[in-house]
């Protein structure tokens, strides 16, 4: 069996989800044996589909435990779909995003995606716990076609397009965000995004943005340092929801989110979601510490605030490393 038999077996059962199609139905819409049909199934299930089967009805196809190009792309809106290239762990997706940009053009996204990392990492390259099969660990590559970028509204942006793609499967969720990238569920922290730019030495403009997403989607035995300040998407008893379902949302959600980051409709939607406002904050930029009452964002998504002698301050980049009324947050 070659593996395009595989993977026309599958895209069948993708376009009947949860029906039964006997193997002779399979085998006759796809040209081949029954035992071909057999041997991609026993393939298939190998790699994580869960593929029900019962005598007289044939198979039903139930999702999968692991993430698969070709089960991202089938539930992908916007087209042409995000080419996603899959890895069972990685140090960091994000340093594999730089590697696959350093060796390929980059004129349409990619998205560089793990069932689990060993080194990922966040702003201040801090580390984000990635077990394996329990969240989403993604990176979006997009080409740059022009040499202007807002980073500030980028990564807000960004939040907020995830917490729309969460919000699709989880309307009863309350998502929030704590400025400028971590993304918040019952006030701990569930994922963070980070956003990081290459440039073209010669022309000396941006030529690719990597945008960063690690998700807590699963129930996780945390280490105990991070036990009271982490928390997951779901709990025991939400409904199983396959991930490569959800990644596709998020990717959707992302290349939209690129093409119009701009809109103020991101930043208004991210100052409702964010946690700060009026919450009395430390905020760390570079080596300084700066204490003070948080009043909202400004349109380049900055972080505005009131200082401990009265004056109001522009923070354009840094990072909130305590919050006076949710100390289990504090960094």
């Amino acid at each position: 069996m070659v593996e395009s038999t595989k993977n026309l077996v599958l895209a069948e059962f993708l376009q009947h989800p949860q029906e039964w199609l006997s193997g002779d139905l399979l085998a006759n819409q796809l040209g081949i044996s029954r035992e071909s049909v057999w041997k991609a199934i026993r393939s298939l299930k190998a790699s994580g589909h869960q593929i029900e089967s019962k005598k007289k009805s044939g198979y039903c196809y139930q999702g999968s435990l692991k993430l698969d190009p070709q089960v991202v792309a089938n539930y992908q809106q916007i087209k042409p779909a995000v080419k996603v290239l899959c890895f069972d762990e990685v140090a960091s997706t994000q340093i594999n995003a730089k590697d696959y940009i350093s060796k390929n053009t980059i004129d349409a996204p990619v998205a560089i995606t793990a069932e689990g990392q060993f080194g990922g990492y966040g702003r201040q390259g801090r580390h984000f716990v990635s077990p394996s099969g329990r969240g989403i660990y993604v990176s979006l590559i997009l080409p740059v076609k022009d040499s202007k970028l807002e980073p500030g509204l980028l990564t807000t942006s960004a939040a907020i397009a995830a917490i729309r793609a969460l919000s699709s499967f989880f309307p009863n969720k309350d998502f929030q965000v704590k400025w400028v990238n971590d993304l918040l569920l019952n006030n701990h922290k569930i994922g963070g995004i980070i956003t990081e730019a290459t440039m073209d030495l010669e022309s000396q403009h941006y030529s690719a943005v990597i945008i960063g997403l690690g998700l807590n989607l699963l129930p996780v035995d945390f280490p105990a340092e991070i036990r009271a300040k982490a928390g997951s998407v779901m709990d025991e008893s939400d409904p199983a929801v396959d991930r490569n379902v959800i990644l596709a949302k998020i990717l959707d959600e992302l290349v939209l989110m690129s093409t119009n980051y701009q809109n103020s409709d991101y930043l208004d939607e991210y100052r409702e979601k964010l946690i700060l406002t009026n919450q009395e904050v430390t905020v760390q930029v570079g080596s300084e510490f700066i204490n003070g009452r948080v009043t909202g964002i400004d349109d380049q998504g900055s972080l505005l605030l009131i200082n401990e002698q009265g004056q109001a301050e522009t923070i354009y980049s840094g990072e909130v490393t305590k919050i006076k009324l949710l100390s289990n947050l504090n960094l």
